[in-house]
């Protein structure tokens, strides 16, 4: 669950920036022209068998002509995502993110769904690789609200959290 604002305008782990994220194409064009840049297209943006150029080409046109202010407002509520995003991230900054974490059951019986969802993906995002998906996310959730004592959620990157009668204890899979 990448969270609601979606890419970041920088990934500082995969050393990535992406600084016009929120630009549109011909705002693009129009800057390198004036800079005496030439415009480059990756190939790949032209297969119609990806979905993002799909989405691209065909939907995002159709919804401009219904809602010519759609771009304006993603932008909005990517930047308002972003904004809740930073908040998360400080707020559980200080709390353990690491292979065989017990999130105690007081913590949890205090939480809004919101901030246990968060607390989930905070301790998995800490154990490594592997996205946790919101799926997953909300079925340890619904285990966790149900109390289903020994219940297991397998999540990618072979990390698995387990409804325990103290709270939920994250670790990781044994290869075998």
């Amino acid at each position: 669950w990448p969270g609601l604002g979606g890419m970041t305008g920088a990934d500082p782990v995969r050393r990535l920036l992406r600084p016009v994220l929120d630009w549109e194409k011909n705002e693009l064009q129009g800057l390198l022209e004036t800079l005496g840049v030439p415009w480059r297209e990756d190939r790949s943006n032209a297969q119609a068998d990806r979905t993002r150029n799909r989405i691209r080409a065909d939907i995002l046109p159709l919804l401009r002509r219904e809602n010519p202010g759609l771009s304006k407002t993603l932008r909005q509520t990517w930047a308002l995502a972003r904004i809740d995003e930073d908040y998360w991230q400080k707020s559980l900054a200080h709390l353990p993110a690491r292979s065989d974490s017990l999130l105690i059951e007081s913590r949890l019986l205090e939480a809004h769904p919101a901030q246990r969802l968060r607390l989930y993906k905070h301790v998995l995002d800490g154990m490594g690789p592997g996205q946790a998906l919101a799926a997953h996310l909300l079925l340890l959730d619904r285990a966790w609200e149900e109390r289903k004592v020994g219940r297991r959620i397998q999540f990618p990157g072979d990390k698995i959290a387990c409804v325990e009668s103290g709270g939920i204890r994250f670790s990781r899979r044994e290869r075998i």
